[in-house]
């Protein structure tokens, strides 16, 4: 994916490029151009009365005049041309920037899970274990492996939001549909840990016009979150309406909650929650993150709500 994008990158900065130079580099040739036809039909217009005695000291100046235009021409051109590139060499600065705080981030958060697996490992090789022990330590490093990968999923999609070409394309989106597919990627988990699901969308046929990737992360994320930090057996709600000419959404579940003051860092890049039992939860902190990221892309805001002792409410007002 992220090579795609440094395609679609290096494509728009080469339109960008050449529209640029076409642009400022025409409109200052064309300049020089019409003063210096203007001389000359000028000094055709004195020729043809007889007004000019001597000629060739005309020519000789005009062509002298075309002379030092041309050399404004060049020297504008060179100006134009750094501007240019002055221009071009920003985004992808910025973009250099992106992937050096992606693998920073990287190879920082997947070093503990790295070291979780092969200490994993070493206690397996060191004797001989019973089968079911074999079983629970390959299925935990299983759920480790996977968590690293939705941890990268959610890296490269901040990148990806983050990059001055990404695009959106808005389009009708059923809500209940998009609910009800979304909690079946999440079937197994829900069905294990005895969850209980409540959907209410009113109306049923309710719709939001937005693009379809962009709403699809949003909803996964949360779904995802509240499965995680819902008590087993616990409840989790999801509820779409319409309200003072706005579309809201909420994701709300059981369980134990976090602290107010910490309801805004929640949103924060690998922010963790100190509060109790949150730590066993595993993740990296990046979830909320992305909601936020993509809500702020569709013209949406997030309101996270939250106390110890529960429930947890994630509310996404989308503005017509």
């Amino acid at each position: 994916m992220t090579n795609d994008i440094d395609k679609k990158e290096q494509e728009h900065l080469q339109d960008d490029i050449a529209r640029k130079i076409i642009v400022q580099g025409g409109l200052c040739a064309l300049i020089p151009c019409f003063i210096t036809m203007g001389i000359n039909l000028y000094a055709f217009h004195l020729l043809a009365l007889g007004r000019i005695q001597h000629p060739i000291t005309w020519m000789i100046g005009i062509l002298m005049i075309q002379a030092v235009f041309s050399v404004l021409i060049f020297v504008c051109l060179y100006f134009i041309a750094r501007d240019v590139a002055r221009q071009s060499i920003r985004p992808l600065q910025e973009s250099l920037a992106r992937e050096r705080q992606f693998t920073s981030y990287a190879s920082h958060e997947l070093r503990t899970p790295l070291a979780v697996i092969k200490g994993s490992l070493e206690v397996l090789v060191r004797k001989p274990r019973a089968q079911e022990e074999y079983e629970r330590k390959i299925k935990e490093n299983i759920g480790v492996v996977d968590n690293m990968n939705r941890m990268v999923d959610n890296m490269l999609m901040l990148t990806r939001a983050d990059s001055p070409h990404f695009r959106l394309t808005p389009t009708d989106i059923n809500i209940h549909e998009l609910f009800s597919e979304t909690i079946s990627a999440y079937s197994n988990q829900i069905i294990r840990r005895g969850l209980h699901i409540t959907m209410n969308v009113a109306p049923n046929e309710l719709s939001l016009n937005a693009d379809r990737n962009a709403l699809g992360i949003i909803v996964g994320n949360l779904i995802s979150n509240a499965t995680k930090y819902c008590d087993d057996g616990g409840e989790i709600k999801l509820s779409a309406y319409r309200q003072d000419g706005h579309t809201l959404m909420a994701f709300s579940n059981t369980g134990r909650g976090i602290p107010t003051a910490e309801c805004e860092k929640v949103f924060d890049k690998f922010y963790r929650s100190i509060s109790t039992g949150h730590q066993q939860v595993k993740g990296f902190g990046l979830g909320l993150a992305v909601v936020r990221r993509f809500a702020s892309l569709i013209g949406a805001d997030v309101h996270f709500d939250s106390c110890p002792e529960g429930p947890t409410t994630v509310s996404i007002v989308f503005k017509d």
